[in-house]
């Protein structure tokens, strides 16, 4: 009867070299998609932010002008007749 051939022992990897191995697979059109919607996201981010800053500058002017048309009074006692006093 003949013997067998013992296989030939491989390095035990680990989990990691296999994950490792995955991860440096990625495509460069993968890449490309990645950083394309990351840009979008940035520029969105931007665009709204822009806004926000717009409606901001907005009402502070619309509040200066009210406060220009309608100016405060010393106080309500100095309105009053000096009958009711």
């Amino acid at each position: 009867m003949k013997t067998r051939r013992k296989k030939t022992a491989r390095p035990n990897r680990g989990k990691q070299a296999i994950a490792g191995r995955r991860a440096r697979g990625s495509s460069a059109a993968n890449l490309k998609a990645q950083l394309d919607q990351r840009t979008r996201e940035r520029d969105e981010a931007r665009a709204q932010n822009e806004r926000l800053v717009e409606e901001a500058q907005a009402r502070k002017r619309e509040l200066s002008e009210a406060q220009e048309n309608y100016p405060r009074r010393k106080s309500s006692r100095s309105q009053l007749p000096r009958s009711c006093e």
